[in-house]
């Protein structure tokens, strides 16, 4: 005869709530019926092991996501350094022409 598995969804004679047991159809039936316990189905071992998969494929994909926002937050960072640095460095340029720059550029002789 066929064994059916059945989840207890609440304590029953010396079953507690939660615990999985195999009964003939005709008892399997009357649990259930009697909103004792539900039908039991056991999580294909192929599915578990894709879903396990997916989840470390994920933590994988976050793990490398914030390595490379790290690592570009830290090459701008450098380059907003540099940036400064060299603004620092370098005087600023009078841009004012006067003299004889401005008249070579005009054409006209001062």
């Amino acid at each position: 005869m066929t064994r059916i598995a059945v989840k207890f969804s609440r304590p029953f004679g010396r079953y507690n709530r939660g615990e999985v047991a195999g009964f003939d159809k005709p008892a399997a039936d009357r649990l259930v019926a009697r909103g004792v316990a539900d039908l039991y189905q056991k999580i294909d071992d192929s599915a578990a092991k894709a879903a396990a998969e997916q989840a470390e494929r994920e933590r994988f994909d976050a793990a490398v996501e914030a390595r490379v926002q790290a690592e570009l937050e830290k090459r701008l960072a450098a380059q907003a350094a540099e940036a400064d640095a060299g603004a620092k460095a370098k005087p600023e340029a009078d841009t004012t022409d006067t003299g004889k720059a401005a008249a070579a550029k005009t054409g006209k002789a001062g």
